[in-house]
């Protein structure tokens, strides 16, 4: 989009951002790619001046893009971020993980997901903060099995 432009201007540097930020609340794994629309929009702005600008209206929308989202999950679970991903790193880094994606809907899932309500985790931000502590936790104290995993 950016280059085809030809010239980046305030208003294609803000709709980069703000189709950025559509991106990343549909797949969260997108952010990865922020980086690099950051350096197009860097790269393709020309004048040194009318760099930062431009990056300030690329980083201004992708914000107000994903601030309604990070808002309510606040108000509605205490964390910015959704509950999932904790769950998922925990899936995927404790000592019973085996490199892939092992608990299915059934009793290996009901074990995992009980594991934060036994700890007294009742919240959805309790049980994220209890999943990220516990995967950090595994993968500093068993360090050789977190590197296979991984």
């Amino acid at each position: 989009m950016l280059r085809s432009a030809g010239k980046v201007s305030n208003k294609t540097a803000a709709l980069a951002g703000l189709l950025s930020g559509l991106l990343v609340l549909t797949r969260g794994n997108t952010l990865l790619l922020l980086p690099v629309a950051l350096w197009a929009v860097w790269r393709l702005s020309g004048a040194p001046a009318r760099r930062l600008v431009h990056v300030g209206f690329f980083a201004l929308a992708l914000t107000l893009s994903l601030t309604p989202f990070l808002a309510r999950n606040w108000a509605v679970q205490g964390t910015l971020l959704p509950f999932q991903g904790s769950w998922s790193l925990y899936m995927g880094n404790n000592p019973d993980a085996d490199g892939t994606p092992y608990a299915r809907q059934g009793l290996d899932w009901q074990r995992l997901e009980l594991t934060a309500l036994q700890q007294g985790a009742a919240t959805d931000a309790a049980k994220s903060q209890f999943y990220r502590n516990a995967a950090i936790e595994f993968a500093f104290d068993q360090p050789a099995a977190y590197a296979r995993l991984l």
